[in-house]
């Protein structure tokens, strides 16, 4: 998207431990979007048998950002940090007018529900591995809880019955100390296990304490929080991850036209309108099915929890509809194109191909940041108030895609409703328009031709990019928007961190 910008990170290179293995379906949308999909996909586990999860008594005996972010929101005032720069010895200023911190929540919030200890091995434990699991949970009494007794997942190289790396995760009491004690941990591990033989290479041992964390706001000023730096969740379905990759979809579009100057500096409050209430429902979810083990089934075919999240305020123009019952299991989702909602997925083809090369609705917007408008044949003036809105500049990109049933006869048709679902899941009728903000998401929705030449799209194409007064006012922090044109400092020096 264009934006000049430096990540400081306070490790060298990767984490030598695998942590987050599961990408959902929402996840894997925005990858598409970003071409990044087909790389993943090519180093993922079997797809196959994804959802199976094994539970037994055991294995072999079977019956940051710089500094913290409390500390970064109070250097935007103080307009300097002071650190030293990881390869180089020289004296380095930065200039940024805004500053994400993502600092994997080290510093925000209270913790402790409990201390969980991940040990990264090597093993041949293709004897006992059944090849349908994704993953093995232990329950015996030697484990006493269900943490205590520990999962096992299998890592890469190669997935499955022969992996050469699996991760155990047993839990601890936050006050017991033995669970600092390493030379501990690998007898811990046969003994959950029952494989009191077994060879193994440690690789690698970690500490992290499950914790159910939200961050009171999530932007203060020009510092704005994303990731674990925002929310902490329990690891129960997944959302820890997936919730963090949507927090940097939305904000990253948003940033971009700030930076670039097509929308006002507003526009990025509503981020935290947008993204806090799903990170609090995210968090709260987590910690429901953490503490209630019976209902770790919800964590399958979980589509509403996943792609069901909706805004109710910010970057759109409510329609006055009323949102889609959820799913207290969060299972079943409901197709919409209310604004607010993620944009519904549908198969197109380019006019005359035969379905040679199908397009996804979701592969439309692209990654540039531009806004889209969908609409058919018979949306005439939308498509000319869209090309009137490209000729006018402002910098706002608006790219069009009329859909239609089958080709009509002297009619410009952009592309064919492959499977006769895309107007049906865009819940418009002959003429109607849905406007696709940046990241996949429904902006704006008319179900009928336009009354005023298409003037509607230019005025809530408007509204969205100006909506962050709007969305101030909505939340219940009362953050207090600071100019865009001002500048934060960065200062690294050589020497320590130095607040």
């Amino acid at each position: 998207m264009g934006v000049g910008h430096i990540l400081f990170e306070r490790h060298a290179g990767t984490l030598n431990l695998p942590k987050a293995h599961y990408l959902n379906q929402r996840s894997m949308e925005i990858f598409r979007q970003h071409r990044m999909e087909g790389p993943i996909t090519k180093i993922a586990g079997n797809m196959r048998f994804i959802s199976r999860v094994q539970w037994a008594n055991s294995l072999g005996d079977r019956v940051r950002l710089i500094g913290d972010t409390l500390q970064a929101l109070r250097l935007l005032a103080e307009k300097k940090i002071q650190t030293k720069h990881s390869s180089t010895d020289l004296n380095l200023k930065y200039q940024t007018k805004y500053l994400v911190g993502a600092d994997g929540g080290k510093t925000v919030g209270p913790s402790g529900i409990v201390d969980v200890v991940s040990v990264h091995f090597k093993a041949d434990l293709s004897e006992y591995w059944d090849d349908r699991n994704s993953i093995a949970h232990f329950i015996n009494p030697g484990g006493g809880t269900l943490l205590g007794s520990g999962s096992l997942v299998p890592m890469s190289p190669t997935w499955g019955r022969f992996s050469e790396e699996r991760t155990l995760r047993f839990g601890f009491g936050i006050y017991d100390e033995t669970r600092w004690d390493e030379g501990r941990l690998v007898p811990r591990l046969r003994e959950l296990l029952k494989l009191p033989e077994l060879e193994l290479e440690v690789l690698h041992i970690n500490h992290w304490v499950l914790e159910r964390v939200l961050a009171s706001k999530y932007q203060e000023g020009r510092t704005l929080l994303t990731g674990d730096g925002a929310h902490r969740h329990p690891p129960t379905t997944g959302l820890g991850l997936n919730t963090a990759i949507g927090d940097a979809h939305n904000l990253a579009w948003k940033i971009a036209l700030v930076i670039h100057g097509k929308a006002d500096a507003s526009l990025l409050d509503t981020y935290e309108s947008e993204r806090r209430p799903i990170g609090k429902r995210n968090c709260n979810w987590g910690l429901m099915t953490f503490l209630n083990t019976s209902v770790l089934g919800t964590s399958l075919g979980a589509h509403d929890l996943e792609i069901g999240y909706s805004y109710s305020t910010g970057a759109l123009v409510p329609n006055g509809t009323p949102r889609p019952p959820p799913d207290p299991l969060g299972q079943v989702y409901h197709v919409t194109t209310r604004p607010g909602h993620r944009l519904s997925h549908a198969w197109l083809r380019v006019k005359d191909d035969m379905g040679r090369s199908l397009k996804s609705t979701h592969d439309l917007v692209g990654a540039k940041g531009d806004f889209l408008l969908i609409t058919d044949s018979m949306g005439r003036d939308w498509v000319g108030a869209a090309a009137n809105a490209n000729e006018l500049g402002g910098g706002i990109r608006l790219k069009v895609a009329t859909v239609d049933t089958q080709p009509v006869h002297g009619k410009d048709i952009g592309y064919i409703d492959h499977n006769d679902r895309c107007q049906a899941l865009s819940q418009i009728r002959a003429g109607g328009a849905v406007l696709v903000r940046p990241d996949n998401m429904v902006a704006w929705h008319t179900v009928s031709k336009s009354k005023n030449r298409g003037a509607e799209l230019l005025e809530a194409l408007k509204e969205v990019t100006e909506n962050g007064t709007k969305a101030t006012k909505a939340t219940q922090n009362g953050v207090s928007h600071i100019s865009a044109a001002a500048s934060t400092k960065l200062e690294f020096v050589k020497g320590k961190i130095n607040f």
